[in-house]
């Protein structure tokens, strides 16, 4: 019995430290109106997700998302500690992933 026990939790300290880390990042696109010397959310805007493919050795997009109404858009499950690229009209933004369970990416304003 007391080897059964042991072996258990074993196998439950394992587990524990076995489980790998994803952050979840949240992030959102405004526009700038010069007249009214406002900020707007961008709704329906396409954002990329770039990630650099070690066998290709090229930057590739990953995954690719659009802004809700109130501009915000989220990537869910990325590893964490590895540079990455946000891509919002043609232009890159670089981003590093931190070991946290959730991640606020900085405004971007286009």
């Amino acid at each position: 019995m007391k080897k059964t026990l042991k072996f258990a939790i074993f196998i439950a300290f394992l587990s524990v430290f076995s489980v790998t880390k994803a952050t979840d990042l949240r992030g959102k696109i405004q526009n700038y109106n010069p007249y009214s010397n406002l900020y707007y959310p961008v709704p329906g805007l396409r954002v990329e997700f770039w990630y650099f493919n070690s066998y290709t050795n090229n930057w590739v997009c990953g995954a690719y998302t659009s802004t809700d109404s109130n501009g915000m858009y989220y990537f869910t499950r990325v590893n964490p500690n590895f540079n990455y690229y946000i891509k919002v009209v043609n232009k890159f933004y670089p981003l590093y992933v931190y070991n946290l369970p959730l991640q606020d990416i900085p405004i971007i304003t286009i």
